[in-house]
């Protein structure tokens, strides 16, 4: 079965939701793609604070009333979800992986293809001179650690390789269990070859001494009581590191983002794999409803005894025109585009581009084409049966889902292609395309959704027929719409 992530984290929270958007925002940088969190009796509603990250598929929340919850929650983590991911990394909300040497934890992972266990070990972060909880964030605030690794491990491990995870380590089927630098280690949760040359993770684990107070008054996920509240200057550590701190700024703009992205039909798991499944069924709706309110007004207008034909498509819907003069052909052209942006609102669209407008700055190429003019509209020769308008989009730093809106004329009736080309998640190039049939003989105007999945995209490729001749394009817009 195939994955649906690279990297997840597991996680269980009781009384910690003013800490989850950082927690969250901050790893989703470096990498990490879902996040399954265990509510265990918490009373501050951490549903609320991850309303937005359910609703863009970012996080799995599960309500987990069992004391003690936290062994229980793991094991159940890897055996319901393990499926969906390559690895799993089982941590705390006060614990951030801080990458020494590369940019993502999947660049990291990569190296380590041939192992089932990795295990990471604590820096541990005091107060830094906090009593109080200070505003901002936990990353920016406690800088002072202590200079030496504890002995304590964190596992990122495959799912369908665990016999039984622990809260600091799991136990496999193969035993091929290292540290961040390939020396192989015990199954156990202590141990002697301490690194942290590729990976480290930073423990805030008393941040102010009030937070700190708090924490130990609400109890342990996995049951115990043995944390107690030490003096306050027992973590007055002297050494300061700014690893993490330095994210801060990317940290905020990722919470921005996510913040504005809104709660609609479109956008549900937008952010994630799982766009495919949904944000495409609202997207339809939303194309439905505009196609449908263009034929209804065309056909009260000039094609009541032949009414327009309307052809659904699980990606969208297209709309046949007969024959018809030149001065009938524009005014349907005109009310199509009057309509345009009222859809492109109700689509949440965050980037829109008119193709034979932006021309002009060079964006557009064309293939197996000759005599091209580009007036009111884009009329070409095509040289054989594959000519092709490529319309180059800037890279993107935004995932996204596109959609396309034409209007074609072409010599005879036929097959027309859609085509995205860009990169997945994981950089990987990837296309994606659509085909819609013209039965009629005159324009077709068609909205659809052209990738199967979000992804980051450079380029859109209308091929709009399949045989030699004069085609016109009348209406070429290409718009994100998650």
């Amino acid at each position: 079965m195939s994955k649906i992530y690279k990297l997840s984290a597991v996680a269980i929270i009781k009384n910690e939701a003013e800490y989850l958007d950082e927690w969250i925002c901050y790893h989703r940088l470096i990498g990490f793609e879902h996040f399954y969190i265990f509510n265990n009796n918490s009373e501050d509603n951490p549903a609320e604070v991850l309303r937005k990250y359910i609703y863009h598929g970012i996080v799995t929340l599960i309500d987990w009333p069992f004391v003690p919850g936290q062994d229980d929650a793991y094991n159940y983590a890897l055996k319901m979800f393990g499926h969906t991911s390559q690895w799993m990394a089982l941590f705390d909300i006060d614990e951030f992986f801080v990458l020494k040497k590369h940019s993502t934890i999947n660049e990291f992972l990569e190296g380590l293809s041939e192992f089932d266990q990795i295990l990471l070990f604590w820096k541990l972060f005091g107060h830094s001179g906090h009593r109080q909880k200070p505003e901002g964030m936990v990353i920016s605030n406690f800088l002072m650690c202590n200079l030496l690794l504890t002995n304590i491990s964190k596992a990122i491990v495959r799912p369908e390789k665990v016999l039984f995870a622990n809260p600091h380590n799991c136990v496999t089927h193969t035993g091929l269990t290292i540290n961040d630098i390939g020396t192989p280690l015990k199954e156990t949760w202590r141990h002697q070859e301490l690194s942290e040359e590729n990976l480290v993770i930073h423990h805030y684990f008393t941040k102010s001494y009030s937070e700190y107070e708090k924490k130990i008054q609400r109890g342990q996920a996995d049951g115990r009581s043995e944390k107690k509240l030490d003096p306050y200057e027992k973590w007055d550590f002297s050494n300061s590191n700014t690893d993490a701190a330095i994210h801060a700024e990317r940290v905020a703009a990722e919470y921005s983002r996510i913040n504005n992205l809104g709660l609609n039909s479109i956008s549900f798991a937008s952010q994630s794999r799982l766009s495919r499944y949904s944000s495409q069924r609202g997207f339809l709706l939303k194309t439905q409803q505009y196609v449908e309110n263009i034929a209804k007004h065309l056909n009260s207008e000039y094609f009541n005894s032949d009414p327009l034909k309307i052809d659904h498509y699980y990606f969208g819907t297209c709309l046949q025109f007969p024959k018809m003069k030149v001065d009938l052909e524009r005014q349907c052209i005109k009310i199509i585009r009057q309509n345009l942006t009222g859809f492109y609102q109700s689509c949440k669209a965050t980037l829109s581009f008119d193709c034979l407008i932006e021309s002009a700055e060079g964006r557009l190429q064309f293939s197996n084409t000759k005599n091209i003019n580009i007036s009111n509209e884009l009329t070409f020769e095509a040289l054989n049966d594959d000519p092709q308008i490529n319309f180059l989009l800037a890279t993107q730093e935004d995932v996204g889902r596109y959609a396309v809106v034409f209007v074609v004329r072409q010599p005879e009736p036929g097959p027309i292609d859609v085509m995205i080309f860009g990169r997945d998640y994981h950089g990987e190039e990837c296309m994606s395309f659509r085909n819609v049939h013209h039965e009629s003989g005159g324009i077709i105007f068609g909205v659809i959704s052209v990738g199967a999945e979000a992804m980051y995209a450079n380029k859109i490729r209308l091929d709009p027929g399949s045989t030699p001749g004069e085609y016109g394009v009348l209406l070429y817009s290409t718009c994100r719409y998650i």
